[in-house]
């Protein structure tokens, strides 16, 4: 599936040997408002996933699941932080030399009645540095 032109393309590149934490603020605000905040004032996030897309997998990208003393990600207020690294297999690919668009779906449940769902795709630049 192609990326999104939509995409939120995060300003940090990542080296295939890199273990980074990554942080995505999700806005809060009044209904109607522009741009479209991620919740409405009278709402809290009920549940998310965040998910590689089938592309960055096979480009080796791993979002940290609590193993190896990473944590999952998780959810503060309204940051979420996640941690990211390359299959080792994979570090030494062709494809991070001129760079990889490596993709990660978020979805949202809010805690509205009847609950909204939001997804987005953020992308971090997988390129040797």
């Amino acid at each position: 599936m192609p990326i999104p032109a939509t995409a939120i393309v995060f300003k940090e590149t990542m080296d295939p040997a890199d273990v980074l934490e990554w942080k995505i603020p999700l806005s809060r605000g009044p209904a109607g408002e522009e741009p479209t905040p991620f919740l409405y004032a009278d709402e809290d996030v009920a549940s998310f996933t965040l998910s590689p897309t089938t592309d960055a997998i096979a480009a080796g990208l791993i979002v940290k699941s609590g193993s190896g003393g990473y944590p999952a990600p998780t959810l503060v207020g309204l940051d979420l932080t996640f941690w990211t690294s390359i299959d080792a297999a994979l570090q030494g690919a062709a494809m991070f030399a001129a760079g990889v668009d490596l993709a990660l779906e978020l979805t949202v449940t809010t805690s509205s009645t009847p609950p909204r769902r939001k997804q987005r795709t953020y992308v971090i630049k997988g390129i040797n540095r």
